[in-house]
């Protein structure tokens, strides 16, 4: 977590950027928040630093005192990454040349006016190559409805997930794989397909073997987030499920809900809901277990 977003005074400035889903959040997660400026020992304020290019190389300088900052960064970032190998996701500061997470300028040479071009910052892109498994977002996609969810939905699977490949049982693999069959069939009907067949006959297979290959193909489901039509296509099937046990009244909220999230008008969260609540009330508990009608706590599905 980057600490500028509500733990701490510690931008460049000296100024707090608090994020409001970030404050919502905190009675659900447990924060690491981190500064890698003040890791490498920068004090608050500080002069600005700035992503360069130098040959192949991107490298972390301060223009105003021509410091080389690269090595100590790469430096902070290897042990401070190697320290949390557990965490499940990060939520970092958009734009900084050291937690920006995308579309961070780039410049030629300290003095440039004009970036030549974008990417992360450096702490960033580490932590992006040495935990790919994680779920990361930014301050900027947080106030995005669609992306939050995202990143809810991916952060709490893979949370999930990591709790399976402790167990090293498949037992407990094979009921994770019922309960999120819904959810991954959203994100990819083809990495859905690979698992399934990945997990047919799966007490036979070598445990590290079988969950390193199914932790492959989940990444891959979630590498983006779901179009709208998926989400559609499984809320509608869900729902004629139930169609014949509801009254007039009933089915005209349900379909109007799915018919606002399908414009744009209402989060996800509020179909979902709907339709959790529909399969707990008929008794159909194989369906009121499926994550996809709740693929993060209820309380954060009201704020999400």
């Amino acid at each position: 977590m980057s600490m500028c977003l509500g733990f701490g005074r510690v931008r460049w400035d000296g100024q707090e950027c608090r994020c409001e889903y970030v404050e919502k959040f905190k009675p659900f997660m447990s924060f690491i928040p981190v500064c890698p400026e003040l890791g490498i020992g920068l004090s608050v304020p500080r002069l600005p630093l700035r992503l360069l290019f130098q040959g192949e190389r991107l490298k972390l300088v301060q223009p105003a005192t021509g410091l080389d900052l690269t090595q100590k960064m790469e430096g902070f970032a290897e042990a401070f990454l190697k320290t949390h190998l557990e965490v499940d996701g990060f939520i970092l500061k958009s734009g900084s040349p050291s937690c920006g997470l995308k579309k961070v300028k780039v410049y030629t040479c300290a003095g440039a006016s004009k970036a030549a071009v974008r990417a992360s910052g450096l702490f960033a892109a580490l932590a992006l190559q040495n935990l790919s498994r994680c779920a990361f977002t930014d301050e900027k996609d947080l106030a995005i409805s669609k992306r939050r969810e995202h990143f809810l939905t991916k952060l709490y699977t893979l949370a999930s997930f990591r709790r399976v490949e402790k167990s090293c049982s498949t037992e407990e693999l094979l009921k994770f794989h019922v309960e999120n069959r819904l959810l991954i069939s959203v994100y990819s009907a083809k990495q859905l397909r690979l698992l399934s067949t990945l997990i047919d006959n799966a007490e036979e297979k070598p445990w590290r073997w079988l969950v390193k290959s199914y932790r492959t193909h989940l990444l891959s489901a979630f590498k983006r987030s779901p179009v709208e039509a998926s989400n559609i296509e499984v809320m509608r099937k869900l729902y004629n499920r139930f169609a014949h046990r509801l009254s007039k009244d009933e089915s005209s909220l349900v379909l109007s809900q799915m018919r606002e999230y399908a414009s744009g008008g209402a989060p996800l969260s509020v179909c979902l809901c709907l339709l959790k609540d529909l399969a707990v009330r008929f008794d159909e508990n194989s369906l009121a277990q499926q994550s996809f009608l709740e693929p993060f706590p209820q309380d954060l599905m009201e704020i999400a």
